[in-house]
C-alpha cells in the first residue's frame, strides 16, 4: 500500500513540474527567466540549437529574440555570430565547456550566450535552454519546458525552414471618446457678438497597425475617423447690443486622421505600458455648415449661410500613452492621446447667419481651431 501511495505521488509531481505549456507560454517563461540575469547594456547572443527541426529552431530562436529585444536587452544577430564562430571554427554544438563557452563570448562580443536543446516527442516538444555567463563559463539560468502540439505548434512546425517567424507586426481596432476644447480665431466682437466655447465631443472608430523595431520601439500608423469635429459659439443665443437675438449657431465638420507614432516601451510587468509622440495629418471630409434652429443644416452654396472649406490637408502633433494587457488570443489595449492642429481650418461663404448680409456677399473666416484629447479602447493580434 506504501508503495503504491510513493507511486502515485511521484507521478503525481512528475505531471505538476513538467505539465505541458502552450508555445507562447515557453517564450515568456524563458525569456521572463533570462531577464533576471541579464543586464540592459549586457550583449547576449543564441548561439546553438540542437534540434531534428530547422523549422522549429529557427522560428523558436527568432521569438526568442524579438521578445528579449523588445525588453530592451541588446541581442546580437545570429547570423553574423554564425559567421564568425565558423570562421574561427569553434564548436557550437548544444554542449560546451567553460573554457569554449568564454572563447566563444570573447569571439562574438557577448557577455551571455543561450544554448537550447528540442526534441519532438509526439505528443509535445521538449525543449531546455542553457543561459551562459561567457567570462566564467558558468550556467546561470537552466530551464525546460513541454509545449503541447497545439495549433500554435503546428503553425511554427508549417513555417519554411528559411523563414524566420517575429511576429514584428500588430493590428487592431479601437473606438475613443473625443473631447474638443476648440476655439474660433476670428474676432466675432467686431460684428457685436461674443462667442461662448463650449467644449464638444463624439466617439472616434480607429483601425491601426505597429511595427515593432526592437529595443522596445515601435511606430504605428491607422486611420482615426472624426465623425464630428465642431465648435458651439453660444449657450443659447448671440446676443446683440441693439436688443435683438441670432438663433444657436454650431459648426462642425468630419475628418480622417492619418497618425504617425513613435513609441517607446516605458514598463513590461504588469501590463505593457508605451509612451508616444507623433504627427498626424487631417483631411477633412465635409463642408463646414453653420445650424441656425439646429438641426436645420445649410450646405448649399447658393443658399443662405452657406459656407465652403478652403484646406484639404491641416497637419498635427500629437503625444499619448498605449497600455496593453494579455488577454485571450490578442491584447486589450487602453490609454490616451492629446492632440493639436497646427492650423486652423478656414471657410468661405455669405456666413448670413452672422452678418447682415443681403447680397451674399463671401467673406472669409478662420472658423475653427481643434485641439482635444482621445480616451480609448481596443483590442489587437500580433501578425507575421
Amino acid at each position: 500500500m506504501r508503495k503504491a501511495f510513493s507511486l502515485f505521488v511521484l507521478i503525481f509531481l512528475s505531471t505538476s513540474l513538467f505539465a505541458s505549456v502552450s508555445y507562447e507560454e515557453s517564450i515568456e517563461g524563458f525569456t521572463e527567466l533570462f531577464t533576471e540575469v541579464i543586464e540592459k547594456n549586457d550583449a547576449v547572443a543564441f548561439v546553438a540549437m540542437d534540434s531534428e527541426s530547422n523549422e522549429f529552431s529557427n522560428r523558436f530562436w527568432s521569438d526568442i529574440e524579438y521578445t528579449l529585444m523588445n525588453k530592451g536587452l541588446l541581442v546580437l544577430d545570429r547570423r553574423n555570430t554564425g559567421i564568425v564562430l565558423e570562421e574561427l571554427k569553434l564548436q557550437t554544438s548544444g554542449i560546451v565547456n567553460e573554457k569554449e563557452a568564454v572563447s566563444i563570448g570573447k569571439a562574438i562580443g557577448a557577455r551571455h550566450l543561450i544554448f537550447g536543446e528540442a526534441r519532438n516527442m509526439v505528443s509535445y516538444f521538449s525543449v531546455k535552454l542553457r543561459l551562459v555567463d561567457a567570462e566564467s563559463g558558468r550556467v546561470e539560468r537552466l530551464k525546460s519546458y513541454e509545449i503541447r502540439y497545439d495549433d500554435d505548434l503546428k503553425r511554427v512546425l508549417e513555417t519554411p525552414s528559411n523563414t524566420e517567424g517575429s511576429k514584428k507586426f500588430r493590428i487592431g481596432n479601437r473606438i475613443s471618446y473625443d473631447l474638443e476644447f476648440n476655439y474660433n480665431t476670428y474676432d466675432l466682437k467686431e460684428i457685436g457678438l461674443t462667442p461662448f466655447y463650449q467644449p464638444q465631443s463624439s466617439f472616434v472608430p480607429s483601425l491601426f497597425i505597429a511595427y515593432d523595431m526592437g529595443l522596445g520601439i515601435s511606430l504605428e500608423t491607422g486611420f482615426d475617423l472624426f465623425l464630428r469635429n465642431s465648435i458651439k459659439y453660444n449657450e443659447t443665443y448671440y446676443s446683440r447690443p441693439e436688443g435683438d437675438s441670432v438663433p444657436q449657431i454650431v459648426g462642425f465638420y468630419p475628418s480622417l486622421d492619418i497618425p504617425l507614432r513613435l513609441k517607446y516601451r516605458i514598463m513590461d510587468k504588469p501590463i505593457d505600458v508605451e509612451g508616444f509622440v507623433g504627427a498626424y495629418i487631417s483631411l477633412p471630409t465635409g463642408a463646414f455648415m453653420f445650424a441656425e434652429n439646429y438641426p436645420k443644416l445649410f450646405s448649399n452654396e447658393n443658399t443662405h449661410g452657406s459656407v465652403m472649406l478652403n484646406e484639404n490637408i491641416i497637419p498635427g502633433i500629437e503625444a499619448g500613452v498605449d497600455c496593453n494587457y494579455k488577454l485571450g488570443p490578442g491584447c486589450l489595449n487602453f490609454g490616451f492621446v492629446i492632440f493639436y492642429d497646427l492650423m486652423p481650418i478656414t471657410a468661405t461663404g455669405d456666413f448670413g447667419v452672422l452678418f447682415e448680409n443681403p447680397n451674399h456677399e463671401k467673406k472669409t473666416l478662420e472658423l475653427l481651431h481643434r485641439m482635444g484629447g482621445l480616451l480609448h479602447i481596443g483590442y489587437s493580434y500580433k501578425v507575421d
